[in-house]
């Protein structure tokens, strides 16, 4: 998993550090009190795996859409 992660209810938003303790128990909190958890990739960090000649990071994603043709 990485270090920094999204934690979305609806339209909101919270950026996490599971580095850091309490996010890690504020994560879980809410995965226990809401049934569920939706944790999304923050794709803004300076330590990417994907860099320029120069060392310079990229962010990244990869978008996967899953459809079902009629009369399959």
């Amino acid at each position: 998993m990485p270090r920094y992660v999204n934690i979305v209810s609806g339209d909101n938003t919270l950026l996490l550090d599971l580095d850091q303790e309490i996010c890690f128990d504020m994560m879980h909190k809410t995965a226990k009190s809401n049934g569920k958890v939706v944790v999304e990739e923050f794709l803004f960090t300076n330590e990417s795996v994907v860099k320029d000649r120069e060392g310079n990071s990229f962010a990244n994603q990869f978008v996967v859409s899953f459809f079902k043709e009629a009369g399959s």
